[in-house]
């Protein structure tokens, strides 16, 4: 006999953000053949949707004197990685222009909810400002294309998660069905392209 379990769905910050975009930039250092190190940071963020009924009034319900979560909020994002890049090109495409890698990321940011855009004032719940620095981590792909002996274009996806979420922070913002917490760890997709110079 089939078992069948429902959970019903409760929608947390990840469920609200939208697209954004940022800038970042790093130093790498190419230890062996096919392995890179690098060290930089980022200066980016996410603005938040509204397009799903009753999510954003959710959480709403449960800021109680305190600020409420609009389309007008900034999840600023800034902060430093460390990476590890595997270059898969000379084994999978030699002769290639291309060379595609995996990617790890260790990360550290800098973060806050911001009422209305980057510089604006933090977003509070019971009179504590929704903002941190956390530790995260992310995993991707990506391929350099050589565009001469010191140039190359780099396009890379990577996964993020940051440990935003923090349950003795954050108590008492969670669902009435569940106890999930709408504030949670934070997840998020990076598509980049850039230039990669060497000297």
């Amino acid at each position: 006999m089939p078992l069948h379990i429902l959970k019903e769905k409760v929608a947390d910050i990840n469920d609200l953000t939208a697209a954004g975009s940022g800038v970042m930039g790093d130093i790498r250092l190419y230890v062996l053949d096919g392995l890179a190190l690098s060290v930089g940071g980022m200066r980016a963020g996410y603005g938040l949707l509204d397009n799903k009924q009753g999510e954003m009034d959710a959480i709403n319900a449960r800021f109680i004197d305190s600020d409420p979560i609009t389309p007008n909020n900034y999840l600023r994002l800034d902060g430093g990685y460390f990476n590890v890049t595997a270059f898969l090109g000379n084994k999978i495409m030699p002769g290639s222009r291309f060379n595609p890698y995996l990617r790890t990321s260790v990360m550290y940011f800098d973060w806050a909810l911001h009422e209305d855009g980057r510089g604006s004032e933090v977003v509070t719940y019971q009179d504590r400002p929704i903002e941190g620095q956390n530790l995260g981590f992310g995993a991707g792909i990506g391929t350099e294309y050589r565009l001469n002996r010191r140039a190359n274009l780099d396009l890379s996806l990577l996964w993020g998660y940051v440990l935003t979420g923090d349950e003795i922070e954050w108590e008492g913002l969670q669902s009435p069905i569940n106890d999930s917490y709408y504030w949670t760890n934070t997840h998020f997709w990076n598509l980049s392209l850039g230039l990669v110079i060497g000297i």
